[in-house]
Protein backbone atom coordinates (compact mmCIF):
# COMPACT_ATOMS: atom_id res chain seq x y z
CA UNK A 1 0.00 0.00 0.00
CA UNK A 2 1.21 3.35 -0.65
CA UNK A 3 1.76 4.01 3.70
CA UNK A 4 4.44 1.52 3.59
CA UNK A 5 5.60 2.16 0.28
CA UNK A 6 6.16 5.54 1.49
CA UNK A 7 7.83 4.86 4.59
CA UNK A 8 10.35 2.99 2.63
CA UNK A 9 10.97 5.77 0.00
CA UNK A 10 11.73 8.32 3.11
CA UNK A 11 14.09 5.80 4.52
CA UNK A 12 16.07 5.58 1.36
CA UNK A 13 15.76 9.10 0.35
CA UNK A 14 16.79 10.28 4.42
CA UNK A 15 19.09 12.85 2.97
CA UNK A 16 16.06 14.58 1.34
CA UNK A 17 13.64 16.73 3.27
CA UNK A 18 10.04 15.28 3.74
CA UNK A 19 8.21 16.75 1.07
CA UNK A 20 10.28 16.49 -1.38
CA UNK A 21 10.51 12.80 -1.11
CA UNK A 22 7.70 12.47 -1.04
CA UNK A 23 7.31 14.05 -3.97
CA UNK A 24 10.15 12.02 -5.16
CA UNK A 25 8.31 9.01 -4.39
CA UNK A 26 5.41 10.24 -6.35
CA UNK A 27 7.46 10.84 -8.97
CA UNK A 28 9.09 7.66 -9.18
CA UNK A 29 6.43 5.58 -8.93
CA UNK A 30 4.69 7.95 -12.00
CA UNK A 31 7.88 7.10 -13.80
CA UNK A 32 7.78 3.01 -13.44
CA UNK A 33 4.28 3.13 -14.65
CA UNK A 34 4.80 4.94 -17.90
CA UNK A 35 8.26 3.70 -18.76
CA UNK A 36 6.71 0.11 -17.51
CA UNK A 37 3.86 0.60 -20.06
CA UNK A 38 5.97 1.66 -22.88
CA UNK A 39 8.57 -1.22 -22.65
CA UNK A 40 5.19 -3.29 -23.00
CA UNK A 41 3.80 -1.83 -25.77
CA UNK A 42 6.94 -0.95 -27.44
CA UNK A 43 6.46 2.61 -28.14
CA UNK A 44 9.87 4.64 -27.47
CA UNK A 45 11.42 1.84 -26.28
CA UNK A 46 14.83 3.53 -26.61
CA UNK A 47 14.15 6.37 -24.49
CA UNK A 48 11.67 3.99 -21.81
CA UNK A 49 14.46 2.15 -21.44
CA UNK A 50 17.14 5.08 -20.78
CA UNK A 51 15.13 6.17 -18.12
CA UNK A 52 13.74 2.82 -16.51
CA UNK A 53 17.89 2.46 -16.36
CA UNK A 54 18.42 6.12 -14.64
CA UNK A 55 15.46 5.64 -12.78
CA UNK A 56 16.72 1.91 -11.47
CA UNK A 57 20.19 3.51 -11.14
CA UNK A 58 19.35 5.86 -8.71
CA UNK A 59 17.28 3.96 -7.02
CA UNK A 60 20.11 1.36 -6.28
CA UNK A 61 22.59 4.18 -5.31
CA UNK A 62 20.29 5.37 -2.88
CA UNK A 63 19.82 2.41 -1.08
CA UNK A 64 23.38 1.45 -1.07
CA UNK A 65 23.69 4.69 0.31
CA UNK A 66 20.91 4.24 2.80
CA UNK A 67 20.94 0.25 3.44
CA UNK A 68 24.70 -0.39 2.36
CA UNK A 69 25.34 -2.21 -0.69
CA UNK A 70 24.34 -5.65 -0.30
CA UNK A 71 20.36 -3.98 -0.02
CA UNK A 72 20.50 -3.00 -3.74
CA UNK A 73 22.45 -6.57 -4.73
CA UNK A 74 20.20 -8.21 -3.04
CA UNK A 75 16.89 -6.91 -5.13
CA UNK A 76 19.02 -7.32 -8.34
CA UNK A 77 18.98 -3.80 -8.64
CA UNK A 78 21.63 -3.15 -10.23
CA UNK A 79 20.82 -6.18 -12.84
CA UNK A 80 17.47 -4.23 -13.64
CA UNK A 81 19.52 -1.46 -14.33
CA UNK A 82 22.03 -2.87 -17.14
CA UNK A 83 19.59 -5.23 -18.38
CA UNK A 84 17.74 -1.52 -19.07
CA UNK A 85 20.46 -0.21 -20.81
CA UNK A 86 21.26 -3.46 -23.07
CA UNK A 87 17.97 -2.94 -24.14
CA UNK A 88 18.63 0.73 -24.90
CA UNK A 89 22.12 -0.04 -26.57
CA UNK A 90 19.61 -2.96 -29.28
CA UNK A 91 19.83 -0.71 -32.96
CA UNK A 92 16.10 -2.62 -33.67
CA UNK A 93 12.99 -3.83 -31.84
CA UNK A 94 11.91 -6.38 -33.96
CA UNK A 95 8.06 -7.12 -32.22
CA UNK A 96 7.32 -3.51 -31.34
CA UNK A 97 5.27 -0.35 -32.48
CA UNK A 98 8.40 1.25 -33.06
CA UNK A 99 9.37 -1.33 -35.80
CA UNK A 100 5.86 -0.80 -37.74
CA UNK A 101 6.24 2.45 -37.02
CA UNK A 102 10.21 2.04 -38.80
CA UNK A 103 8.32 0.20 -41.76
CA UNK A 104 5.77 2.76 -42.47
CA UNK A 105 8.40 5.41 -42.55
CA UNK A 106 10.01 3.13 -45.17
Amino acid sequence: DWKHFSDYAHQVLFFLPNGLAEFFAIAATVCELLFGCLLLVGLLTRWAAIGSGLLTLTFAVCMAVAFGITSPINYSVFAVSAGSFLLASQTTYSWSIDAVRAGKKQ
